[in-house]
Protein backbone atom coordinates (compact mmCIF):
# COMPACT_ATOMS: atom_id res chain seq x y z
CA UNK A 1 0.00 0.00 0.00
CA UNK A 2 2.70 2.71 1.15
CA UNK A 3 4.48 2.01 -2.04
CA UNK A 4 2.13 3.52 -4.12
CA UNK A 5 2.48 6.81 -1.67
CA UNK A 6 6.38 7.45 -2.48
CA UNK A 7 7.54 9.62 -5.59
CA UNK A 8 8.38 8.46 -8.79
CA UNK A 9 12.40 8.91 -9.56
CA UNK A 10 12.27 6.82 -13.11
CA UNK A 11 12.56 10.26 -14.93
CA UNK A 12 15.81 10.80 -13.35
CA UNK A 13 17.64 7.78 -14.72
CA UNK A 14 17.37 10.77 -17.94
CA UNK A 15 20.84 12.77 -17.26
CA UNK A 16 19.04 15.76 -18.93
CA UNK A 17 16.38 15.70 -17.05
CA UNK A 18 19.11 15.54 -13.70
CA UNK A 19 20.45 18.19 -14.95
CA UNK A 20 17.36 20.37 -15.71
CA UNK A 21 16.42 19.12 -12.41
CA UNK A 22 19.34 20.47 -10.58
CA UNK A 23 19.44 23.69 -12.53
CA UNK A 24 15.72 25.09 -11.47
CA UNK A 25 15.97 23.83 -7.94
CA UNK A 26 19.67 25.67 -7.79
CA UNK A 27 17.67 29.01 -9.31
CA UNK A 28 14.51 28.26 -7.29
CA UNK A 29 16.57 28.70 -3.78
CA UNK A 30 18.25 32.00 -5.06
CA UNK A 31 15.36 33.58 -6.33
CA UNK A 32 13.23 32.92 -3.08
CA UNK A 33 15.79 34.00 -0.94
CA UNK A 34 15.52 37.61 -2.65
CA UNK A 35 11.97 37.77 -3.23
CA UNK A 36 11.60 36.80 1.00
CA UNK A 37 14.16 39.61 1.24
CA UNK A 38 12.94 42.19 -0.89
CA UNK A 39 9.84 41.64 1.26
CA UNK A 40 11.09 42.17 4.48
CA UNK A 41 13.30 44.71 3.42
CA UNK A 42 10.27 46.79 2.12
CA UNK A 43 8.21 46.08 5.29
CA UNK A 44 10.70 47.47 7.50
CA UNK A 45 11.50 50.51 5.34
CA UNK A 46 7.87 51.77 4.57
CA UNK A 47 5.50 49.12 7.28
CA UNK A 48 2.91 49.35 4.29
CA UNK A 49 1.14 46.86 3.03
CA UNK A 50 0.50 48.86 -0.32
CA UNK A 51 4.41 49.19 -0.45
CA UNK A 52 5.09 45.77 0.47
CA UNK A 53 2.52 44.32 -2.37
CA UNK A 54 3.83 47.14 -5.00
CA UNK A 55 6.84 44.95 -4.96
CA UNK A 56 5.54 42.29 -6.55
CA UNK A 57 2.65 44.47 -8.74
CA UNK A 58 5.87 45.96 -10.40
CA UNK A 59 6.45 42.94 -12.63
CA UNK A 60 3.10 42.64 -13.75
CA UNK A 61 3.95 44.56 -16.73
CA UNK A 62 7.14 43.06 -18.07
CA UNK A 63 5.95 39.64 -17.35
CA UNK A 64 2.23 40.94 -19.63
CA UNK A 65 5.15 42.25 -22.67
CA UNK A 66 7.37 39.18 -22.10
CA UNK A 67 5.92 36.04 -21.08
CA UNK A 68 4.01 35.73 -24.68
CA UNK A 69 6.81 36.58 -26.52
CA UNK A 70 9.23 33.92 -24.44
CA UNK A 71 7.31 31.47 -25.44
CA UNK A 72 7.65 32.28 -28.67
CA UNK A 73 11.16 32.80 -28.80
CA UNK A 74 11.35 29.11 -27.15
CA UNK A 75 9.62 28.12 -30.13
CA UNK A 76 11.97 29.67 -32.59
CA UNK A 77 15.58 29.13 -31.03
CA UNK A 78 17.12 26.45 -29.21
CA UNK A 79 15.93 26.47 -25.69
CA UNK A 80 18.60 25.45 -24.28
CA UNK A 81 20.96 28.53 -25.20
CA UNK A 82 17.83 30.29 -24.47
CA UNK A 83 17.28 29.41 -20.98
CA UNK A 84 21.54 29.98 -20.88
CA UNK A 85 21.20 33.45 -22.01
CA UNK A 86 18.12 34.24 -19.38
CA UNK A 87 20.15 32.91 -16.25
CA UNK A 88 23.10 34.94 -17.39
CA UNK A 89 21.14 38.30 -17.32
CA UNK A 90 19.15 37.44 -14.28
CA UNK A 91 22.68 36.97 -12.60
CA UNK A 92 23.57 40.08 -14.03
CA UNK A 93 20.65 41.96 -12.27
CA UNK A 94 20.84 40.14 -8.87
CA UNK A 95 24.56 41.35 -9.13
CA UNK A 96 23.48 45.33 -9.32
CA UNK A 97 20.44 44.53 -7.03
CA UNK A 98 23.27 43.81 -4.78
CA UNK A 99 25.14 46.95 -4.80
CA UNK A 100 21.90 48.67 -4.59
CA UNK A 101 21.38 47.35 -1.36
CA UNK A 102 24.72 48.75 -0.17
CA UNK A 103 23.46 52.35 -0.33
CA UNK A 104 22.34 53.61 3.13
CA UNK A 105 19.13 55.05 1.74
CA UNK A 106 17.84 52.57 -1.58
CA UNK A 107 15.41 54.08 -3.87
CA UNK A 108 12.92 52.30 -3.91
CA UNK A 109 12.13 53.21 -7.57
CA UNK A 110 15.66 51.43 -8.60
CA UNK A 111 14.35 48.38 -6.66
CA UNK A 112 11.25 48.51 -7.93
CA UNK A 113 12.93 48.61 -11.98
CA UNK A 114 15.24 45.84 -10.95
CA UNK A 115 12.51 43.67 -9.59
CA UNK A 116 10.74 44.22 -13.32
CA UNK A 117 14.09 43.69 -15.07
CA UNK A 118 14.08 40.42 -13.34
CA UNK A 119 10.78 39.32 -13.70
CA UNK A 120 10.55 40.33 -17.08
CA UNK A 121 13.84 37.78 -17.73
CA UNK A 122 12.60 34.92 -15.57
CA UNK A 123 9.25 35.05 -18.41
CA UNK A 124 11.38 33.67 -21.11
CA UNK A 125 13.40 31.64 -18.83
CA UNK A 126 10.29 30.10 -17.66
CA UNK A 127 8.73 29.61 -21.19
CA UNK A 128 12.12 28.00 -22.19
CA UNK A 129 12.59 25.57 -19.30
CA UNK A 130 8.39 24.91 -19.36
CA UNK A 131 8.96 23.95 -23.05
CA UNK A 132 12.15 21.54 -22.37
CA UNK A 133 10.46 19.00 -20.23
CA UNK A 134 8.43 16.94 -22.87
CA UNK A 135 11.86 16.52 -24.57
CA UNK A 136 14.08 14.98 -22.00
CA UNK A 137 11.70 12.61 -20.42
CA UNK A 138 9.16 9.83 -21.57
CA UNK A 139 5.20 10.85 -22.21
CA UNK A 140 4.52 8.10 -19.46
CA UNK A 141 7.09 9.43 -17.04
CA UNK A 142 5.35 13.15 -17.53
CA UNK A 143 3.48 13.22 -13.98
CA UNK A 144 6.53 11.84 -12.22
CA UNK A 145 9.01 14.20 -14.08
CA UNK A 146 6.32 17.03 -12.71
CA UNK A 147 6.30 15.86 -9.48
CA UNK A 148 9.98 15.13 -9.45
CA UNK A 149 10.00 19.42 -10.45
CA UNK A 150 7.84 20.24 -8.06
CA UNK A 151 9.64 18.18 -5.19
CA UNK A 152 12.91 19.75 -5.70
CA UNK A 153 12.08 23.43 -6.11
CA UNK A 154 9.74 22.98 -2.90
CA UNK A 155 12.82 21.61 -1.10
CA UNK A 156 14.94 24.81 -2.30
CA UNK A 157 11.66 26.99 -0.68
CA UNK A 158 11.41 24.76 2.45
CA UNK A 159 15.11 25.91 3.26
CA UNK A 160 15.38 29.54 1.46
CA UNK A 161 12.49 31.51 3.59
CA UNK A 162 13.88 30.47 6.83
CA UNK A 163 17.81 30.96 5.89
CA UNK A 164 17.05 34.09 4.20
CA UNK A 165 14.64 35.69 7.38
CA UNK A 166 18.22 34.59 9.18
CA UNK A 167 20.68 36.18 7.03
CA UNK A 168 18.46 39.15 6.70
CA UNK A 169 18.17 40.09 10.55
CA UNK A 170 21.58 39.04 11.29
CA UNK A 171 23.49 40.47 7.83
CA UNK A 172 20.73 42.76 5.84
CA UNK A 173 19.69 42.50 2.57
CA UNK A 174 23.00 42.61 0.79
CA UNK A 175 24.17 39.18 1.40
CA UNK A 176 21.15 37.26 0.44
CA UNK A 177 21.02 39.33 -3.12
CA UNK A 178 24.43 38.25 -3.70
CA UNK A 179 23.61 34.76 -3.02
CA UNK A 180 20.52 34.90 -5.65
CA UNK A 181 23.60 35.71 -8.32
CA UNK A 182 25.48 32.98 -7.71
CA UNK A 183 22.63 30.91 -7.79
CA UNK A 184 21.74 31.92 -11.26
CA UNK A 185 25.18 31.32 -12.33
CA UNK A 186 25.39 27.72 -11.40
CA UNK A 187 22.07 27.22 -12.72
CA UNK A 188 23.32 28.51 -15.74
CA UNK A 189 26.58 25.94 -15.61
CA UNK A 190 24.17 23.02 -14.88
CA UNK A 191 21.96 23.87 -18.21
CA UNK A 192 25.63 23.66 -20.56
CA UNK A 193 25.32 19.76 -19.57
CA UNK A 194 22.21 19.85 -21.33
CA UNK A 195 21.73 18.42 -25.06
CA UNK A 196 21.12 21.17 -27.61
CA UNK A 197 17.41 21.29 -28.09
CA UNK A 198 16.52 23.22 -31.15
CA UNK A 199 12.73 24.09 -32.28
CA UNK A 200 10.69 22.19 -33.94
CA UNK A 201 10.67 22.49 -37.83
CA UNK A 202 8.21 24.45 -39.45
CA UNK A 203 7.58 24.99 -42.68
CA UNK A 204 7.33 28.87 -42.75
CA UNK A 205 8.58 30.51 -39.52
CA UNK A 206 5.96 33.35 -38.74
CA UNK A 207 6.02 36.45 -37.50
CA UNK A 208 6.03 37.08 -34.03
CA UNK A 209 2.03 38.56 -33.54
CA UNK A 210 1.10 35.58 -35.51
CA UNK A 211 3.08 33.08 -33.95
CA UNK A 212 1.65 34.65 -30.20
CA UNK A 213 -2.12 34.46 -31.87
CA UNK A 214 -1.65 31.17 -32.62
CA UNK A 215 -0.45 29.53 -29.17
CA UNK A 216 -3.75 31.61 -27.60
CA UNK A 217 -5.72 30.42 -30.20
CA UNK A 218 -5.48 26.97 -29.65
CA UNK A 219 -5.64 27.49 -25.74
CA UNK A 220 -9.03 29.53 -26.94
CA UNK A 221 -10.06 25.77 -28.17
CA UNK A 222 -9.04 23.95 -25.43
CA UNK A 223 -11.46 24.97 -23.09
CA UNK A 224 -10.14 22.49 -20.15
CA UNK A 225 -6.65 23.97 -20.95
CA UNK A 226 -7.66 27.53 -20.47
CA UNK A 227 -9.60 26.88 -17.59
CA UNK A 228 -6.35 25.02 -16.02
CA UNK A 229 -4.71 28.64 -16.70
CA UNK A 230 -7.78 30.48 -14.85
CA UNK A 231 -7.59 28.29 -11.57
CA UNK A 232 -4.27 29.09 -11.37
CA UNK A 233 -4.70 32.77 -12.11
CA UNK A 234 -7.60 33.23 -9.70
CA UNK A 235 -5.34 30.89 -6.84
CA UNK A 236 -2.77 32.92 -6.92
CA UNK A 237 -4.11 36.54 -7.40
CA UNK A 238 -6.56 36.16 -4.56
CA UNK A 239 -4.93 33.76 -2.36
CA UNK A 240 -1.35 33.77 -2.50
CA UNK A 241 -0.30 35.02 1.53
CA UNK A 242 3.56 35.73 1.07
CA UNK A 243 2.95 39.75 0.85
CA UNK A 244 0.68 40.00 3.85
CA UNK A 245 3.46 37.40 6.14
CA UNK A 246 5.59 39.57 7.33
CA UNK A 247 2.47 41.61 8.89
CA UNK A 248 0.96 38.36 10.14
CA UNK A 249 4.28 37.87 11.49
CA UNK A 250 4.86 40.93 13.06
CA UNK A 251 1.41 40.59 14.87
CA UNK A 252 2.64 38.11 16.76
CA UNK A 253 5.94 39.23 17.57
CA UNK A 254 7.45 36.90 15.86
CA UNK A 255 10.46 38.90 14.18
CA UNK A 256 13.02 36.23 12.97
CA UNK A 257 10.91 33.77 13.73
CA UNK A 258 8.97 34.98 10.33
CA UNK A 259 11.16 32.34 8.30
CA UNK A 260 8.83 29.85 9.87
CA UNK A 261 5.44 30.83 8.29
CA UNK A 262 7.60 31.31 5.24
CA UNK A 263 9.00 28.09 4.95
CA UNK A 264 5.51 26.61 6.33
CA UNK A 265 3.98 26.25 2.84
CA UNK A 266 6.96 24.69 1.11
CA UNK A 267 6.75 22.23 3.90
CA UNK A 268 3.17 21.13 3.47
CA UNK A 269 3.96 20.99 -0.16
CA UNK A 270 7.11 18.89 0.08
CA UNK A 271 5.04 16.48 1.99
CA UNK A 272 2.25 16.19 -0.38
CA UNK A 273 4.69 15.82 -3.16
CA UNK A 274 6.69 12.76 -1.82
CA UNK A 275 3.35 11.01 -1.59
CA UNK A 276 2.43 11.61 -4.80
CA UNK A 277 3.23 8.44 -6.54
CA UNK A 278 -0.69 8.01 -6.68
CA UNK A 279 -0.82 10.93 -9.31
CA UNK A 280 0.34 9.25 -11.94
CA UNK A 281 -2.46 6.52 -11.98
CA UNK A 282 -5.20 9.13 -12.45
CA UNK A 283 -7.01 9.86 -16.19
CA UNK A 284 -9.23 12.27 -15.47
CA UNK A 285 -7.86 15.35 -13.35
CA UNK A 286 -10.04 18.53 -14.22
CA UNK A 287 -12.29 18.18 -11.22
CA UNK A 288 -9.42 16.95 -8.60
CA UNK A 289 -7.47 20.01 -9.92
CA UNK A 290 -10.39 22.71 -9.37
CA UNK A 291 -10.72 21.13 -6.01
CA UNK A 292 -7.11 21.64 -4.45
CA UNK A 293 -7.46 25.35 -6.00
CA UNK A 294 -10.44 25.90 -3.86
CA UNK A 295 -9.02 24.45 -1.01
CA UNK A 296 -5.99 26.56 -1.54
CA UNK A 297 -8.02 29.72 -1.42
CA UNK A 298 -9.90 28.03 2.14
CA UNK A 299 -6.60 27.70 3.79
CA UNK A 300 -5.69 31.50 3.02
CA UNK A 301 -9.62 32.63 4.36
CA UNK A 302 -8.96 30.84 7.56
CA UNK A 303 -5.29 31.78 8.00
CA UNK A 304 -7.14 35.79 7.78
CA UNK A 305 -9.35 34.32 10.83
CA UNK A 306 -6.39 32.75 12.95
CA UNK A 307 -4.66 34.77 15.78
CA UNK A 308 -2.94 30.96 16.70
CA UNK A 309 0.91 30.83 15.30
CA UNK A 310 0.20 27.19 15.38
CA UNK A 311 -2.79 27.23 13.25
CA UNK A 312 -1.24 29.70 10.91
CA UNK A 313 1.67 27.11 10.12
CA UNK A 314 -0.68 24.13 9.66
CA UNK A 315 -3.16 26.47 7.75
CA UNK A 316 0.01 27.61 5.74
CA UNK A 317 1.32 23.99 5.40
CA UNK A 318 -2.12 22.84 4.24
CA UNK A 319 -1.92 25.49 1.50
CA UNK A 320 1.55 24.62 0.80
CA UNK A 321 -0.11 20.82 0.27
CA UNK A 322 -2.95 21.67 -1.69
CA UNK A 323 -0.89 24.17 -4.58
CA UNK A 324 2.03 21.07 -4.54
CA UNK A 325 -1.27 18.61 -6.16
CA UNK A 326 -2.41 21.41 -8.33
CA UNK A 327 0.95 21.62 -9.85
CA UNK A 328 1.17 17.85 -10.90
CA UNK A 329 -2.37 18.32 -12.16
CA UNK A 330 -2.05 21.34 -14.41
CA UNK A 331 1.87 20.36 -15.49
CA UNK A 332 0.55 16.81 -16.97
CA UNK A 333 -2.44 18.24 -18.16
CA UNK A 334 0.04 20.96 -20.43
CA UNK A 335 2.62 18.15 -21.25
CA UNK A 336 0.59 15.73 -22.32
CA UNK A 337 -2.04 17.31 -24.34
CA UNK A 338 -0.33 20.08 -26.49
CA UNK A 339 1.87 19.73 -29.59
CA UNK A 340 5.28 20.05 -29.54
CA UNK A 341 5.33 22.95 -32.31
CA UNK A 342 3.06 24.80 -29.83
CA UNK A 343 4.48 23.86 -26.60
CA UNK A 344 7.09 27.13 -26.43
CA UNK A 345 3.97 29.66 -27.61
CA UNK A 346 1.25 27.87 -25.07
CA UNK A 347 3.87 27.99 -22.50
CA UNK A 348 4.13 31.67 -23.13
CA UNK A 349 0.72 31.41 -22.06
CA UNK A 350 0.85 29.39 -19.39
CA UNK A 351 3.79 31.78 -18.23
CA UNK A 352 1.83 34.59 -18.41
CA UNK A 353 -1.51 32.93 -16.25
CA UNK A 354 1.26 31.88 -13.71
CA UNK A 355 3.28 34.83 -13.59
CA UNK A 356 0.94 37.58 -13.25
CA UNK A 357 -0.74 35.97 -10.25
CA UNK A 358 1.73 36.89 -8.06
CA UNK A 359 1.96 40.47 -9.08
CA UNK A 360 -1.60 40.95 -9.11
CA UNK A 361 -2.04 39.40 -5.54
CA UNK A 362 0.51 41.65 -4.13
CA UNK A 363 -1.69 44.24 -5.65
CA UNK A 364 -5.03 43.29 -4.07
CA UNK A 365 -3.59 42.39 -0.81
CA UNK A 366 -1.52 45.68 -0.74
CA UNK A 367 -4.78 47.58 -1.56
CA UNK A 368 -7.19 45.58 0.75
CA UNK A 369 -4.33 45.54 3.95
CA UNK A 370 -4.32 49.28 3.85
CA UNK A 371 -7.84 49.76 3.35
CA UNK A 372 -9.36 46.88 6.14
CA UNK A 373 -6.34 45.29 7.43
CA UNK A 374 -4.15 42.32 6.51
CA UNK A 375 -6.63 39.51 8.37
CA UNK A 376 -9.62 41.20 6.45
CA UNK A 377 -7.33 41.17 3.20
CA UNK A 378 -6.61 37.41 3.61
CA UNK A 379 -10.23 36.34 4.24
CA UNK A 380 -11.52 38.70 1.93
CA UNK A 381 -9.30 37.00 -0.86
CA UNK A 382 -9.11 33.40 -0.01
CA UNK A 383 -13.08 33.79 -0.40
CA UNK A 384 -12.64 35.36 -3.69
CA UNK A 385 -10.25 32.63 -4.47
CA UNK A 386 -13.31 29.91 -3.99
CA UNK A 387 -15.69 31.83 -5.51
CA UNK A 388 -13.68 31.99 -8.92
CA UNK A 389 -12.73 28.71 -9.17
CA UNK A 390 -16.04 27.47 -8.66
CA UNK A 391 -17.59 29.80 -11.31
CA UNK A 392 -14.63 28.77 -13.74
CA UNK A 393 -15.73 25.11 -12.73
CA UNK A 394 -19.20 25.27 -13.49
CA UNK A 395 -18.66 26.84 -16.79
CA UNK A 396 -15.93 24.76 -18.24
CA UNK A 397 -17.70 21.35 -18.16
CA UNK A 398 -15.28 19.43 -20.35
CA UNK A 399 -12.89 19.25 -17.33
CA UNK A 400 -15.14 16.07 -16.09
CA UNK A 401 -13.87 14.38 -18.58
CA UNK A 402 -10.39 15.78 -20.24
CA UNK A 403 -7.98 12.75 -20.21
CA UNK A 404 -4.58 13.29 -20.05
CA UNK A 405 -3.67 9.41 -21.06
CA UNK A 406 -5.14 9.69 -24.83
CA UNK A 407 -2.61 11.67 -27.11
CA UNK A 408 -4.23 15.18 -27.69
CA UNK A 409 -0.61 16.07 -29.66
CA UNK A 410 -1.68 16.39 -32.81
CA UNK A 411 -4.83 18.36 -32.19
CA UNK A 412 -5.89 20.50 -35.16
CA UNK A 413 -6.63 24.32 -34.52
CA UNK A 414 -10.06 25.53 -36.11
Amino acid sequence: MFSRLHIDTTPMRSRPFTLLLLSRTITRFGSIVTSTTILLHVARLTDSPLATGSVAAVQLLPILVLGLYGGHLADRFDRRRLAVLSEAALTLVAIILCGTSMLQQPSMTVLYVLVAASSALASVQRAALDSVVPRVVERDQLASASALLAASTTIAGLAAPAIAAALFFQLGPTFNYGLDAVSFALSALCLFGLPQLPPPKQEDPMPVHRSLAEGIAYVHTRPDLRASYLFDLAAMAFAAPTTMLPFLANSMGIGAGSGILFTAGAAGSLLMLLMSGWTSRLVHIGIPLAIVCALYGLTTALLGASSSFAIAVLLLAAGGAADALSVIFRDTLWNSTIPDRLRGRVAGVETVSYAIGAPLSGLIFGTLGTLYGFRAALVIGGSLAIASVCLIALLTPSLRTVSVKLDHTESEMS
